[in-house]
């Protein structure tokens, strides 16, 4: 450990920065980061689409199209192995958002200032951009976004794929007889998303879990997320 990072951490604490350096190792188990690995080492022209925004777009569209296939997909098959491939990819979707949205609503900003603490001029400071298309502004210690609209938009869109993602998962877990008692429905998903739901009717069964990840996504989504960046919008002119 280097002094400039060890002053660092005396002048302001080690939960901030413990934190930051968790984040963005588990931004690096993620389909999305490792499709950006392969990229960079393909060559310039595929790392320099994968890393825009238009691609992010796409794999946000592309997962949640791929989601509605899916939860109909498993609500009408009885194929166990299809359940359970889906429901991984669920669980890994899941994450990967999760991941992404805390990195960009706290710990993303604070990278470049902990890199500089640290001298470390390696491809770090190159981090993967999050799902919403955050970027750093390499000319100064701004953090700054494409666009707050299109942020808010984006979001939205993640909250009816976590929605879809908890329904796939429902619905392989009566697939494969873990639960009764529920029909795999995306409205019960998002009735449990939205905490409009008894998280006790669950309680018996083995998705109790998820229902109750469910639920701290949602409140999540609807507190931290949007409220923060549905404050960054323009302001509206008024008349009146």
């Amino acid at each position: 450990m280097t002094e400039e990072k060890k002053e660092y951490i005396r002048e302001n604490g080690f939960i901030v920065i413990s934190l930051t350096y968790l984040f963005e190792l588990m931004e690096k188990i993620s389909i999305f980061y490792f499709i950006r690995w392969i990229g960079k080492r393909i060559g310039d022209h595929a790392d320099d689409f994968l890393r825009n925004g238009i691609f992010s777009e796409i794999w946000v569209l592309g997962n949640l199209v791929f989601a509605i296939i899916a939860q109909n997909v498993v609500k009408n098959t009885d194929v166990n192995v299809l359940s359970i491939v889906f429901m991984l990819y669920a669980i890994e979707r899941i994450w990967e958002m999760f991941v992404y949205q805390t990195n960009v609503l706290f710990f993303t900003r604070l990278r470049n200032c902990l890199m500089t603490t640290e001298n470390d001029n390696s491809d770090e400071n190159e981090s993967v951009q999050s799902e919403e298309s955050n970027q750093e502004d390499k000319s100064s210690d701004l953090y700054t976004v494409i666009s707050a609209t299109r942020t808010v938009i984006l979001l939205v869109i993640n909250m009816a794929e976590y929605i879809l993602d908890f329904a796939v998962i429902y619905a392989a877990a009566i697939n494969l007889g873990w639960i009764t008692g529920m029909v795999g429905e995306v409205w019960q998903s998002f009735q449990i998303f939205m905490s409009m739901g008894d998280l006790q009717n669950y309680s018996d069964s083995k998705i109790f879990v998820f229902a109750y990840i469910e639920t701290i996504l949602g409140m999540f989504m609807n507190i931290a997320c949007l409220a923060y960046f549905i404050g960054m919008l323009p302001d509206t002119k008024s008349k009146m």
